[in-house]
């Protein structure tokens, strides 16, 4: 176990496919920080590119799904306790840029039965 939020500890880091072929990245942190989301999008972005090599086709990646689990409250003005992320456009949110990313956070505080 971590003694500190600056102890590193891997906690839960999966990363996988499922039947659609979709990538997954599953990962748990004990504790929430400021560049957490900045973390989660990094380690998205480095799953989805590297289903590309040098000639293939921009259509072949399929769509990338992180899911991180928190057992932290990093948007207090949220009140569900599963967001779920996806590009969009700024002035006509219902227009999706493209079905490649999808990030759900989930923040284990805001849990209730």
């Amino acid at each position: 176990m971590k003694d500190s939020a600056t102890d590193k500890l891997a906690i839960l880091d999966i990363k996988a496919r499922d039947a659609k072929g979709r990538h997954l990245n599953i990962e748990m942190q004990l504790f929430g920080f400021a560049a957490l989301p900045n973390r989660i999008l990094y380690y998205w972005a480095k799953l989805h590119t590297s289903q590309l090599r040098e000639g293939d086709s921009y259509a072949k990646p399929t769509p990338t799904i992180s899911i991180a689990i928190v057992n932290a409250v990093l948007y207090p003005d949220v009140n569900e306790f599963i967001q779920h992320f996806q590009l969009r456009s700024a002035s006509h949110l219902a227009e999706l840029f493209g079905e490649q990313i999808s990030i759900y956070l989930i923040e284990l505080p805001k849990f209730k039965l």
